[in-house]
């Protein structure tokens, strides 16, 4: 009787550490409270073995005198699938189950799961949770080995806890998750403007049943961005972080976000909404067009694979392609100025380009600024009949002819560009990010002058008109005198 016994008691320790969110309560009944429980999803309460305790401070477990299972049948769908987990023996007028022999404690969460509703007819309760990680409690009066199963979608992990009176059991069936990586001003800009980007992670005190211990945050950009470690700022479910972050966002081996203290304990009720916000700048004009810069943050749990979120952020460029209006091949120089509005516009702004200094400790960025008049802008001259403004936020732009080629006429009307984020059609022909304006110039006509043509003509009529009158007169007064 003490051979049984012992191994009735080595089974029921071993059972309380598999089934999925299972636990057993005490003889005198008390409460089970299910913690970081996720919002708006049902959990139910199933009683699904007797207990007894037994003198040594073991449990017992036997079937309940009103289970289904009395109403099997040998080789019916539910006694084969009972058996290959179970192993139940008559004893005393009550039927204990212990663990099959080869099952391990995934397959005895997996028949629990899939099974616990021909196992036993009516759950004991049923509760919604309301807010994310908002406590469920289920208040119990019998002794029972109890099992609570969740409407989460990742799947069933084992939830377990000390078996006493009152005991709390943990939500595990859910996964971490990104719940996006934003640059909050849009997703075009000037080069040396400022990215704002926000990161925003769904953080659990578990991971398809396992315990997190910590969290570690890291971020690639791109070339021609670069981040600002001293503005990266860090909340965990709106608070500040508990204890001091480890490392740095861009470093190698990234800002580790420990997640329990050093007795193992957690540190925030989960699920909780971890947001990261910091500065990167636009460093590089030369990263134009529809392929974008791209900046990928990844987060890791406990020793898991990472997983990644991307941004990509845009900037263009003008291309102006000058030349005679009757030949094409012949390139012309002119200059222009860039304005932000069309030339019969008021409270027209111009572009300016001011120099950065990339050698600098810190570096500094190329960058452009808005001027009132269009002796502050910046001139382009097109030499050999182009000149290509980078680096340049999508928009509406319009090019204004300051001072035309020699021997032609100035353009009357500013030439408007455009220039669009890509969307569904990325990977065009013709990049929206990048555009060539084909600017022609035609030459001027001469206007007349007093060393040309001009008035000689008025003389000439005018002498041969004079002579004309002159013989005539001769004429007539030779005709008088004939008569």
């Amino acid at each position: 009787m003490k051979g049984k016994m012992k191994k009735l008691v080595a089974f029921a320790l071993a059972a309380i550490m598999v089934l999925a969110m299972g636990i057993t309560v005490s003889a005198a009944g008390g409460s089970i409270t299910v913690a970081d429980t996720i919002g708006g999803e049902t959990y139910t309460l199933y009683k699904v073995f007797d207990v007894s305790t037994g003198e040594t401070g073991g449990y017992n477990y036997t079937i309940p005198e009103n289970s289904p299972y009395f109403n099997w049948t040998d080789g019916s769908e539910e006694m084969v699938a009972f058996n290959e987990v179970f192993s139940a023996s008559f004893n005393g007028g009550k039927t204990y189950v212990k663990k099959a022999e080869g099952v391990n404690d995934a397959d005895v969460v997996t028949y629990l799961n899939n099974h616990v509703g021909s196992l036993i007819d009516t759950p004991v309760k049923t509760e919604i949770s309301g807010a994310d990680g908002e406590d469920v409690v289920f208040q119990v009066a019998e002794d029972g080995y109890y099992y609570v199963k969740s409407t989460v979608s990742k799947g069933a992990a084992a939830m377990v806890d000390t078996v006493t009176g009152d005991v709390t059991i943990h939500e595990k069936n859910d996964a971490p998750g990104w719940e996006g990586k934003v640059a909050d001003d849009g997703n075009t800009y000037f080069v040396g403007d400022t990215i704002h980007y926000t990161l925003t992670y769904r953080a659990l005190n578990y991971a398809n049943g396992n315990k997190i211990t910590q969290y570690v945050v890291k971020d690639t950009p791109d070339t021609g961005i670069v981040i600002n470690p001293d503005t990266v700022q860090v909340t965990i479910g709106g608070e500040a972080p508990k204890v001091d972050l480890v490392g740095t966002l861009t470093d190698e081996t990234g800002m580790t976000i420990k997640w329990v203290n050093n007795d193992g304990d957690f540190l925030y009720t989960a699920p909780a909404e971890i947001v990261i916000t910091y500065d990167a700048t636009v460093m590089d004009a030369t990263k134009v067009g529809q392929n974008g810069i791209k900046n990928i943050a990844t987060i890791a749990y406990n020793e898991e694979e990472p997983t990644e979120v991307e941004e990509t952020v845009y900037m263009g460029s003008i291309t102006i392609n000058k030349y005679d209006g009757d030949n094409e091949n012949t390139k012309l120089e002119a200059t222009f100025v860039i304005s932000d509005k069309n030339l019969d516009e008021a409270d027209a702004k111009f572009l300016k380009y001011v120099p950065g200094d990339l050698d600098a400790e810190p570096k500094v960025a190329d960058k452009y600024e808005w001027v009132d008049s269009i002796e502050e802008a910046t001139k382009y001259v097109t030499e050999n009949g182009t000149t290509t403004i980078s680096g340049l936020k999508a928009g509406t732009y319009y090019l204004i002819e300051t001072e035309a080629p020699d021997g032609y006429n100035l353009l009357p009307d500013a030439v408007e560009v455009k220039l669009e984020v890509p969307g569904a059609n990325t990977n065009v022909e013709q990049d929206p990010l990048v555009y060539i304006a084909d600017v022609a110039n035609y030459q001027g006509g001469q206007l007349p002058s007093t060393g040309g043509i001009g008035t000689t003509i008025f003389y000439v009529v005018g002498g041969l008109l004079v002579a004309g009158a002159g013989i005539l007169l001769i004429t007539k007064k030779r005709m008088k005198k004939e008569q």
